[in-house]
């Protein structure tokens, strides 16, 4: 696969994944968090893994892959998405999601920041400053014609501390995924983000017995069931390709638009 498709790839993830918190929101408003991410994650992986197979490329197979990539990357996916759905379902409202949602899109920022270290990249005198603006951005964007303020937003999160560390722990797995990512598996012709999505399902769904929560189906909850299976998902397969084999620099940067779309 050349660069520049593999680039083209990663950003079409970022299209996909504009679409995810809201409707996140609102399907574990119906489902619960726990109930909504088995449903997504695990038709996710399946229907990626098919794809791969009407592809010819056959099931995903674990020895296929290196074991830094297989287990680091794919704790850090599992990670990941238990914190963003925890974040999601410990949020008290829509202004704490609000809040919740800016903590987790920090991971554009701390993407850039920890490819520094991780991957070697150079550290320019605009980074402090890029970084700060980004963030400020993201907050402008995401508060517009809300109730948002620094001082409330002090107040939600001493009030209701684990829905933030949980956001702020998925913003900075999923920023150390895609660094390792490229650094671990670039090397790997195929990606594995179909197991990793079919073992967060089955986590989802081992701890759905440890939770009480009612769970109203509809044709609503199923379409949307359907929607971040197909599209949350294949996000992630198409990031995952674009940052282990395209343009990092590009993709890192692109990323900061997810919050605007």
């Amino acid at each position: 696969m050349q660069r520049h498709t593999a680039t083209l790839m990663g950003l079409s993830a970022i299209l996909l994944w504009s679409f995810s918190v809201a409707v996140a929101r609102s399907l574990t408003e119906r489902l619960g968090a726990v109930t909504a991410a088995a449903c997504i994650y695990g038709l996710g992986g399946v229907l990626m893994a098919l794809v791969q197979v009407c592809r010819g490329g056959g099931m995903p197979s674990p020895r296929h892959f290196s074991r830094r990539y297989l287990w680091g990357c794919g704790g850090l996916f599992v990670g990941c998405l238990v914190s963003f759905y925890v974040a999601i379902g410990l949020a008290a409202d829509r202004l704490q999601l609000l809040e919740v949602g800016l903590v987790n899109y920090l991971w554009t920022v701390l993407t850039v920041v920890l490819s520094v270290p991780i991957l070697g990249r150079r550290a320019g005198l605009g980074l402090i400053p890029g970084v700060v603006l980004a963030v400020l951005g993201m907050a402008m964007v995401l508060t517009q014609g809300s109730a948002f303020s620094l001082p409330g937003l002090v107040e939600h999160i001493a009030g209701n501390p684990l829905a933030y560390a949980a956001a702020l722990t998925a913003a900075l797995t999923w920023a150390l995924y895609s660094n390792l990512c490229r650094r671990w598996g670039a090397g790997n012709r195929e990606g594995a983000v179909a197991l990793f999505s079919v073992a967060t399902g089955l986590i989802f769904l081992a701890g759905r017995g440890m939770v009480s929560t009612a769970s109203v189906w509809s044709l609503r909850a199923v379409l949307e069931v359907a929607f971040l299976a197909t599209t949350s998902t294949a996000g992630y397969a198409l990031w995952d390709i674009g940052v282990r084999r395209g343009d990092f620099a590009v993709l890192s940067t692109a990323s900061y638009f997810t919050p605007l779309l």
